[in-house]
């Protein structure tokens, strides 16, 4: 049975929530504790990405993804040119670039407005590109999720909660159980081979 927020009720045989586990446990308060608790402690980051469109094109040499170091004052992990990709025909010659990060899901930046987190990243595009000036912003689009990218702890497939839910029919797919094995292979000692450059 799924109750809708307008109170319709609908009858399946099953219902698979693609939803992240603890969204699921706000709409399954019926779920055991036990197997809630196996879900809270499932660890994840969330993302905050702030997109925006240009009057002119900020990465001159054409570069598309940009890694930016932390502590090394950017605001954000990653500056994306997407016009460096897609000719910016194809967005009414406005330039695109997106500025993002993954965050805990209790950073600031979750609390913070557009025009905040306007303030706090367009100064940095000048290091892109120092002739970079901010009337060439000429709109810009916030999206947060909460919930965004799973952080496996070392022998993460022993926590991995079971596809079936202890609700007869419901089931849960989710990024979080997900298992690649990466943590199982990298060790101190292959470290810097299996990430180069750290």
């Amino acid at each position: 049975m799924v109750q809708t927020a307008g109170s319709e009720t609908m009858y399946y045989h099953a219902v698979i929530a693609t939803t992240s586990p603890r969204l699921l446990t706000k709409l399954a308060p019926e779920l055991p504790a036990s197997y809630t608790e196996q879900l809270a402690e499932l660890k994840s980051m969330g993302a905050v990405v702030l997109i925006l469109s240009l009057k002119h094109q900020l990465s001159e040499s054409g570069i598309y993804w940009h890694n930016l170091p932390k502590g090394e004052g950017f605001p954000f992990l990653a500056m994306c040119e997407h016009t460096n990709f897609v000719s910016p025909e194809y967005f009414g010659g406005d330039h695109i670039i997106y500025c993002g990060d993954y965050l805990s899901p209790d950073h600031q930046y979750f609390s913070l407005s557009q025009d905040e987190l306007l303030a706090r990243f367009v100064p940095s595009l000048a290091r892109f590109n120092p002739k970079f000036d901010p009337s060439w912003v000429k709109g810009a689009w916030l999206f947060k999720e909460a919930y965004a990218q799973p952080v496996p702890p070392i022998n993460h497939s022993r926590n991995i909660p079971d596809v079936r839910t202890p609700i007869p029919g419901l089931y849960l797919a989710s990024m979080s159980q997900v298992y690649r094995g990466i943590e199982e292979r990298i060790t101190p000692s292959n470290w810097a081979v299996a990430w180069p450059g750290t």
